[in-house]
């Protein structure tokens, strides 16, 4: 039951994200810009971190192997955090959010069946399927909605969204079942600080080698970043980053079942998202988007359900 509880905690969380990251990426005009804003973001999160740690007064454990998944957790977040910044900025959140849910299953749900026992079943198979149309279809009501055809750029920064987003559900299904499995007494919040940690020192890092490629300052950059109008967004997305993993996590440590959980997690996430993208992004619907929708839904159903 109190997975099931944190499960629908993440999900409203990450609603809330999709929101405030939204707001934020119509002020970004550029990858400088960009790599800023998610570095604060992730900076913030190891704020958040430190003081959830500080106050937990439980010792922990790390070994080399939680330290590889945290570096691959924070990788992914880092990919995650950029890609999807300008995969909303260009085109219809919700066919971003359909994409970053078919990875988001997609991956926990192949890698949950190869290294955790999670068997897939042919009517799952089928399920899958429906979910790669679903994504095609959803293509098509993107093209209506920006008025232009889906570019190559585009298209890669959608890959990275659905992989890099599926990746962070691996490793913290990982996380879980190694510390379970090897009896180590690692406690979440060094897990979600050590992630957003090696996040942000990636992101800067990829800052400063954007910026001395481009021969401009990052003080000048960070200076004509508007922060007044974004710091109460920058303030709430972090929150709602730091728990949505730490949540995540935990959820995983009440349900082993990796073809349970992102299902849930995603299917839900994604009709809000819809709720959300018409009401106050004022995305039309039209017959794609709602076939989409139905596919998406029957996708769900086919992987979670039968």
């Amino acid at each position: 039951m109190m997975g099931y509880i944190f499960l629908f905690a993440t999900v409203l969380i990450g609603v809330s994200k999709g929101y405030c990251g939204k707001k934020t990426s119509e002020y970004v005009n550029g990858i400088t810009d960009g790599l800023i804003l998610q570095a604060i973001r992730l900076f913030l999160c190891v704020i958040i971190g430190i003081g959830l740690f500080a106050f937990s007064n439980t010792p922990s454990q790390l070994d080399t192997t939680i330290l590889l998944i945290s570096f691959l957790n924070g990788l992914a977040n880092a990919l995650f955090l950029i890609s999807w910044l300008f995969a909303v900025k260009s085109g219809a959140y919700l066919f971003v959010d359909v994409c970053l849910t078919t990875g988001g299953i997609l991956l926990p749900c192949i890698c949950g069946a190869l290294f955790f026992n999670s068997k897939i079943t042919m009517i799952q198979y089928i399920g899958i399927v429906i979910m790669i149309l679903a994504v095609l279809v959803m293509n098509s009501y993107n093209s209506t909605v920006t008025k232009k055809k889906i570019s190559f750029g585009n298209i890669l920064l959608l890959i990275c969204v659905a992989i890099s987003n599926g990746l962070m559900g691996v490793c913290e299904k990982f996380f879980a079942h190694h510390s379970s499995t090897n009896n180590i007494n690692c406690d979440l919040s060094v897990f979600s600080l050590l992630t957003f940690l090696f996040a942000c020192i990636i992101l800067l890092i990829a800052l400063i080698i954007l910026c001395k490629a481009t021969k401009s300052s990052i003080k000048i950059r960070a200076q004509n970043f508007p922060f007044k109008k974004l710091w109460i967004y920058l303030i709430l997305i972090s929150a709602f980053l730091f728990f949505n993993t730490y949540l995540t996590t935990l959820t995983n440590t009440y349900i082993e079942n990796t073809v349970l959980i992102y299902p849930l997690k995603f299917g839900s996430n994604l009709i809000l998202s819809a709720i959300m993208a018409t009401v106050i992004f004022k995305e039309r619907t039209n017959i794609r988007s709602i076939i989409g929708m139905i596919l998406i839904t029957a996708s769900i159903i086919f992987i979670n359900v039968l």
